[in-house]
């Protein structure tokens, strides 16, 4: 816990200035840590400890909201790590030419906590890694829940897996799966009317909705006829972003192209670009009449929402998941990882302690209506509190704490310390 506090208060630090921070520092332990030290900790942190206390925060967390959604997504982590054997080459999702490992986290979309986190090799792709998640929320002896999903994770194996194993979802589909393609198409004309029948206001947007028949076979039910919902969106704003922000990419590509003298490995370049007879770039007017068409739109699948406004406010939730991200690598000292094989589970434990107390205190922050940069500024001011030693006694005191600075200690939630300790 105290490592975990020094990730969040030394966020830029290495953990070899954590025995100077303690010595400094009014800590849940006393006990100070050299280096070698905090990698035996690390390391001594056991797969059975760890999953233990997984296990036990997700069943607290079901406790404290009835039916809400939990948002799950991963990042990659680079590290130039020789020794880790889950350090591979793969899509990195920062563009960093490191080798890497990703890490999967799941959280409460309504409380804002993290709930389960794992590590997985840097390799695999979103598609296949769901299916190592459903083996672990098997494991963890969970009500059923629901889940919070972006398009990467899209695909027939997850949904058949998800409805087979009762799991609710909101999900952004992909549009090159034909039956989606079928439905944008119906959707198309009725959405480009923008029609008034068809606006929602709390979502600004032209709702389409198309409820379709999907048939579970399993071994054990046998046969099960479940339904699924299709929302298609329609935003003008959305359109005209969209088009500005490919346009904005294709000149950059074009330019690069006509530069280099060669094709930018781009896939958004090779969608758009083909050389004519005199071996000039120019645009693929198929492609960019197909881009046009389907521009402004967004498409969710849902096995539990029908009401598509209500689809797209939970899917807008998933953003919670992206801003932990940030926050565990930007906060958290989790943007690379320098750690030996052996230690390297238990030191993104500890990073994901101190992602956990981060996001409780922002969660606590935000009810208090506070801005949502007011975290940093919270932990910076508090920082600069004195607790000083009684001469020839373990009893400490701290300085004068100011009106301002009680007040925001008590908008955490946090009781005022007392005098002398």
């Amino acid at each position: 816990l105290s490592l975990a506090m020094f990730l969040i208060l030394q966020p830029h630090s290495s953990v070899c200035s954590f025995e100077s921070f303690a010595q400094r520092t009014y800590l849940p332990t006393e006990q100070t840590l050299n280096p070698t030290a905090i990698t035996r900790l690390f390391q001594s942190i056991s797969d059975e400890q760890r999953f233990s206390y997984l296990k036990r925060r997700a069943a607290h967390s079901q406790t404290l909201v009835d039916g809400g959604y939990w948002a799950f997504d991963t990042t990659s982590i680079s590290s130039f790590s020789k020794t880790i054997r889950k350090v591979k080459y793969g899509k990195n999702k920062e563009e960093d030419s490191l080798p890497q490992f990703n890490i999967a986290l799941l959280l409460d979309e309504i409380s804002g906590e993290p709930v389960f986190y794992k590590v997985l090799d840097g390799s695999l792709n979103d598609c296949s890694l769901l299916r190592n998640l459903f083996l672990d929320l098997t494991q963890l002896d969970l009500d059923p829940i629901q889940l919070i999903l972006d398009r990467g994770f899209f695909s027939l194996n997850n949904l058949t897996s998800m409805l087979k194993q009762d799991i609710g979802f909101v999900i952004g589909a992909k549009r090159n799966s034909s039956f989606i393609q079928a439905t944008m198409k119906r959707a198309l004309p009725a959405l480009r009317l923008c029609h008034p029948r068809a606006y929602r206001e709390e979502v600004e947007a032209f709702c389409y909705t198309e409820a379709m028949p999907w048939v579970i076979n399993t071994r054990t039910s046998g046969r099960s006829d479940q339904t699924v919902y299709i929302h298609v969106y329609f935003s003008k704003q959305k359109e005209t972003d969209d088009i500005e922000n490919i346009l904005q990419a294709l000149a950059r590509l074009k330019q690069k192209a006509e530069e280099s003298g060669q094709a930018p490995d781009d896939p958004l370049f090779r969608r758009f670009y083909k050389k004519d007879s005199l071996g000039h770039w120019e645009l693929d007017e198929m492609q960019w009449a197909q881009f046009r068409e389907t521009a402004g739109l967004i498409v969710l699948m849902s096995n539990t929402v029908k009401d598509a406004a209500a689809a797209l406010l939970i899917y807008r939730n998933r953003d919670t998941v992206e801003k932990a991200f940030c926050n565990y690598k930007d906060r958290c000292s989790g943007r690379r990882m320098k750690c030996e094989e052996k230690a390297l589970e238990g030191k993104v434990f500890v990073t994901y302690l101190a992602l956990s107390l981060l996001l409780m205190l922002k969660k606590r922050l935000s009810d208090k209506k506070l801005p949502s940069d007011s975290t940093p500024k919270y932990l910076d001011t508090l920082s600069g509190i004195k607790l000083w030693r009684l001469d020839g006694t373990l009893k400490r005191y701290w300085d004068e704490i100011s009106k301002s600075n009680r007040e925001l200690i008590l908008s955490a939630g946090v009781d005022l310390p007392k005098n002398i300790i």
